[in-house]
């Protein structure tokens, strides 16, 4: 398992089971894995572009010459972002 990519770690840790178990299954007991790694990966996707903007606000040093808004409102989109990504990650709903 050392050479598993993140979502095949997530789906062995969610399931105890590795990718390659649930493959050989006849009728895969989590066929609903796929549709949740996607999800995962977009909300993971989104985080880092949210986080992404937040820096280079900062290595622009827009905090210190723009408004407070803007600095505020990139803060918030990062923290809705992780709450979506800690949601996917989990499989709760929102």
């Amino acid at each position: 398992m050392l050479h598993l990519d993140t979502i095949g770690r997530w789906v062995a840790s969610a399931t105890g089971r590795t990718l390659d178990q649930h493959a050989t299954d006849p009728i895969p007991a989590a066929a609903h894995l796929p549709e949740a790694a996607h999800t995962l990966r977009g909300a993971r996707a989104e985080l880092l572009l949210a986080v992404d903007r937040l820096r280079t606000l900062l290595i622009n040093e827009e905090d210190l010459t723009s408004s407070v808004g803007t600095f505020a409102g990139q803060l918030t989109t990062v923290n809705e972002r992780a709450a979506e990504y800690r949601h996917a990650a989990t499989g709760s709903t929102c």
